[in-house]
């Protein structure tokens, strides 16, 4: 994934609307994935906010609170920095990132204005198939 920026210098600015529902089943999906394959611990709960994972193909974070610009303890500020972990999206592919709220599934959106369902189709299948390899 060198060709790829750096996941926490992305972000998501278009919500997913009606696709976010299957986009959240689909990375749900890929998180039991890689548990049954021990590729990341396995949790009580997936959904809380995903897990940390990365190969050649797609990179995954559970979302965090963890602010390292400071916005969080400055009343004065409304905005973090470019670079914090809060900002950082959680899941990326290619030059597609998706970012959720909390809970996988709350807040769903992606860097990109328009995406349909046979993209994120042919994403999830890339992302599988990479863990076939």
């Amino acid at each position: 994934m060198a060709e790829d920026r750096d996941l926490a210098t992305m972000t998501c600015d278009y919500p997913l609307g009606p696709l976010g529902e299957y986009v959240a089943e689909e990375i749900t999906k890929l998180i039991k994935l890689l548990q049954e394959r021990g590729l990341t611990p396995r949790t009580n709960d997936i959904l809380e906010g995903g897990v940390k994972f990365e190969n050649d193909v797609f990179a995954m974070r559970p979302d965090t609170m963890d602010c390292s610009c400071g916005a969080i303890e400055d009343p004065e500020t409304d905005h973090h920095s470019t670079g914090c972990p809060i900002l950082a999206p959680n899941f990326r592919c290619g030059n597609l990132v998706i970012g959720w709220e909390g809970k996988i599934g709350m807040g769903m959106s992606t860097n990109r204005r328009e995406v349909n369902g046979h993209e994120f189709r042919d994403v999830f299948e890339r992302c599988r198939e990479s863990l076939e390899q």
